[in-house]
């Protein structure tokens, strides 16, 4: 991760320029500069541990793009934390990264002496390569990010997939049922057409025989009038 790189990186520098204390800045992509590893660092003073550019020292090395080294520093600046005691280094080293003249981050060293002219080279070379790791690191970062976004995209469209199947196989038992409920009317009503047809038919007879129960009955009526 970037905090390992970060953490990895300062403690070779310090191990390798003999610096009493250092700490990693990392800048975003909001423009402001985090403090993401540390050696001997005292975390717990009042030091800020984020920069914009240009601000403080760190954040105008960075606009700068320049190494720039201090002498006499300010007690309350960069202290070392021991189990003794806290105390300040007498130099500080700060010297930005970068990758393709682009300044990705800054680092600062304090020492117990000068920086001297061999000391500038190696600060000057390490902060290009740390500069390409930092890059890689991030877009290692990245690509993380991305294909963890996508997992959790793919796996929520898993989640919507599956709810519409499981609404489509809802709605499939519904139009089943419906069309059941259709077959069942369709067979009620073929049914009660047929027992309307049936009962018209016998009403029809019953009319007919009425008729002719009538029309027996007036002959009836008629011989038994002739006999009088």
């Amino acid at each position: 991760t970037e905090v390992e790189l970060c953490t990895d990186v300062i403690h070779t520098l310090c191990e390798h320029s003999k610096a009493l204390v250092g700490a990693m800045y990392v800048l975003g992509r909001d423009d402001v500069l985090r403090r993401v590893g540390g050696y001997a660092f005292d975390a717990r003073d009042e030091t800020s541990d984020s920069f914009s550019l240009g601000e403080g020292i760190v954040g105008q090395v960075a606009m700068d793009d320049e190494l720039l080294v201090i002498e006499d520093v300010p007690e309350d600046h960069l202290k070392i934390r021991s189990g003794l005691a806290n105390s300040t280094p007498l130099w500080i080293a700060i010297v930005p990264t970068r990758v393709e003249g682009r300044v990705n981050g800054v680092i600062e060293l304090g020492l117990s002496k000068a920086v001297s002219a061999s000391q500038r080279d190696f600060l000057e070379q390490a902060s290009r390569t740390i500069g390409f790791a930092l890059t890689a690191a991030n877009a290692r970062a990245q690509r993380e990010e991305l294909l963890e976004r996508t997992q959790n995209e793919a796996e929520e469209l898993q989640a919507q997939q599956e709810e519409l199947r499981q609404a489509n196989e809802e709605l499939e038992d519904r139009s089943r049922a419906l069309e059941r409920s259709r077959n069942v009317l369709e067979e009620q009503q073929a049914e009660l057409e047929a027992v309307n047809t049936e009962l018209e038919e016998r009403t029809e007879l019953q009319q007919r025989e009425a008729r002719q129960l009538e029309k027996a009955h007036k002959e009836l009526e008629q011989k038994a009038t002739e006999l009088e």
